[in-house]
């Protein structure tokens, strides 16, 4: 795990298999250490996260639900909104906040060109 762990650290992808595993681990220190390598490592672990999050059980989902609330896009927010109804009240209140933060970053992403100033739109 640390190896994985310590790649994460780095930057390298090849450790985005071994973190995903680690989430499901019994330690939940290993599985934060791990959350924080894949948050690390950015999009790179962002295809492997929505595949647990249709697949897999606690706590796994509960943790890519999370990181998705900061790697994630608009195209996650529908699968974090089933969620959002769980019975597990944990996993529904982390995919909520997850949404949250996915909307409140897109609402926040910089208009460098100027278009929306503009009262344009792309593709005009």
């Amino acid at each position: 795990m640390w190896v994985a762990f310590r790649l994460g650290e780095r930057g390298d992808s090849r450790s985005v298999d071994a973190l995903v595993l680690s989430l499901d681990d019994s330690d939940r220190d290993v599985r934060g250490r791990a959350a924080a390598a894949l948050i690390r490592l950015g999009q790179p672990a962002v295809a492997r996260l929505r595949e647990v999050l249709k697949r897999v059980e606690a706590p796994a989902n509960l943790y890519a639900a999370a990181i998705l609330g900061y790697l994630g896009t608009e195209a996650d927010v529908a699968a974090l909104e089933r969620f959002a109804e769980n019975s597990d009240v944990q996993l529904a209140q982390t995919a909520q906040e997850s949404v949250r933060l996915i909307k409140e970053l897109k609402s926040k992403v910089p208009d460098p060109v100027g278009y929306r100033a503009a009262g344009l739109t792309m593709g005009r």
